[in-house]
């Protein structure tokens, strides 16, 4: 660690000498750069790695805001020792921390230009979210990613890059969640001038919009179908109940009648034997008046006959 930190020193005494015997770039920030470079090589002192590789990478910004690009190539691989040195101590891997400085190194070589490099550390960044797994750190890939694809004209891999992104981060949420997705992406491309990425969730935007109205308005539609198909299927049953019960009302009246011709008939057929009967008692009373008239005239005869 003290090797390191010799070298953080004389990479920075080199790096301020070079500012003082030669002309300073404009925008150059003396200041700042030596209260990053102080803050970095503390942090290192005190061997917070996490700290340190943070500052360092400020530092390297702040070179290559000034065009300083050997400068901030040479705080990456101070970094680089770092991270090294904390990896042989602990004993285990630090790729959070190697993502980071490959990432500002990807940074550089893109506005470098230097598509080679640019491919090799792109695959090293997948290596890292590989291992790690961290849904963060691959949004934080996807993002770079498009942003490298932009850079050298790639238009369609760089949408492809924030498609992906935006699934990832609108994953499993509702209808406003997306929304503030979408949101939120846009918000950060117009905020950082990153037009094509503007444009991209622009039309994306509206797509979606546009299917949830269609969505909503299939729903609207089916909705409706059906109660419309209940509402006939009411009617069906309503008919039908009614049907049936003018079959069984009919049937009701069609027995009635029956039902009262047979009591008419029994009432006729009744008043005939009722006549009958009488007929039959009128008869028998004058058969029995006859026969006591005739027992009388019998009787009479018989009485005479005696007297004689």
């Amino acid at each position: 660690m003290k090797k390191i930190l010799l070298t953080l020193a004389l990479a920075f005494c080199c790096v301020a000498g070079q500012g003082q015997t030669t002309a300073t770039p404009t925008g150059v920030n003396i200041k700042e750069l030596n209260a990053k470079w102080a803050k970095f090589t503390q942090y290192a002192e005190q061997k917070q790695i996490s700290k340190a590789v943070e500052e360092g990478i400020r530092v390297s910004t702040l070179f290559t805001q000034n065009r300083q690009y050997k400068e901030a190539f040479a705080t990456c691989r101070q970094m680089d020792a770092l991270i090294y040195h904390s990896e042989q101590e602990k004993k285990s891997p630090e790729y959070k921390l190697r993502f980071m400085v490959g990432k500002e190194r990807l940074r550089m070589y893109t506005n470098l230009k230097n598509t080679e490099q640019c491919k090799i550390l792109l695959q090293q960044l997948h290596s890292y979210t590989d291992q790690l797994k961290s849904d963060s750190l691959q949004e934080e890939l996807l993002m770079t990613e498009a942003n490298y694809y932009q850079t050298f004209g790639m238009t369609d891999k760089s949408l492809e890059c924030y498609k992906s992104l935006f699934q990832k981060r609108s994953a499993g949420k509702d209808e406003k969640g997306i929304d503030q997705c979408y949101k939120d992406m846009l918000g950060y491309a117009e905020q950082n001038n990153n037009a094509p990425l503007a444009i991209a969730m622009r039309k994306l935007y509206t797509s979606w919009q546009d299917s949830i109205k269609a969505v909503k308005t299939a729903n609207e539609l089916n909705t409706l179908q059906q109660k419309y198909e209940t509402s006939q299927k009411n009617l069906r049953i309503k008919e039908d109940k009614i049907t049936t019960n003018l079959i069984i009302i009919i049937a009701l009246c069609v027995l009635s009648a029956i039902l009262a011709a047979g009591l008419l008939f029994l009432a006729a057929l009744l008043f005939k034997h009722i006549r009958q009967v009488k007929k039959l008692k009128n008869s028998l009373q004058i058969a029995n008046e006859n026969n006591e008239q005739k027992s009388k005239f019998i009787g009479n005869i018989s009485a005479r006959s005696n007297q004689a």
